[in-house]
C-alpha cells in the first residue's frame, strides 16, 4: 500500500498503544507492507493493516476495548471519556470505520508519547539537582 506520512504516523501511535513494535518494508514502487511483531508466528513477524483489513481494525477495537456505534450518518468509537466521531464515506462505510478505530487508538498513543516525554523531561530535571 502507499503509506502517507500521516497514515505513518496513526500507525505507529496506534502500535504504541497496543505496545506492540512495528516493521515497515517498503519496496522499488514505494509501496509499504507494515508488520508486527508475534511470538505466536513461527516467523515472529504477521501483515498489520487496520486502515484496510477488518479483522486488524476489530483486533486493534477490542484490545482498546472500544464501544463502537454506527448509524446510518456517523461512527463513534468511545473509550472511556474520549470519543472520536467521523462520518461515513457514502459507497464504503467499512473503511470509515476502520479509520476511526485507527484514530481513536492514534490518540491514545499520542497521549502517551505525549506522557512518556513528559517523564523524560522530570527525569532530566531531577538529574541537574
Amino acid at each position: 500500500m502507499k503509506l502517507s506520512n500521516q497514515k505513518r504516523q496513526m500507525l505507529e501511535h496506534a502500535a504504541r498503544a497496543l505496545g506492540i513494535r512495528l516493521d515497515f518494508e517498503e519496496d522499488e514502487d514505494e509501496e509499504v507492507e507494515v508488520f508486527i511483531h508475534e511470538t505466536k508466528r513461527p516467523t515472529g513477524l504477521r501483515r498489520w493493516n487496520p486502515f484496510e483489513d477488518d479483522g486488524d481494525a476489530l483486533r486493534l477495537a477490542v484490545a482498546l476495548k472500544f464501544h463502537i456505534e454506527i448509524t446510518e450518518t456517523e461512527v463513534q468509537v468511545k473509550n472511556g471519556e474520549k470519543s472520536t466521531t467521523t462520518f461515513f464515506y457514502e459507497d464504503d462505510p467499512g473503511a470509515k470505520t476502520r479509520w476511526t478505530i485507527v484514530d481513536a487508538a492514534a490518540e491514545i498513543g499520542e497521549r502517551m508519547a505525549e506522557e512518556d516525554d513528559d517523564e523524560d523531561e522530570y527525569e532530566d530535571d531531577d538529574e541537574e539537582e
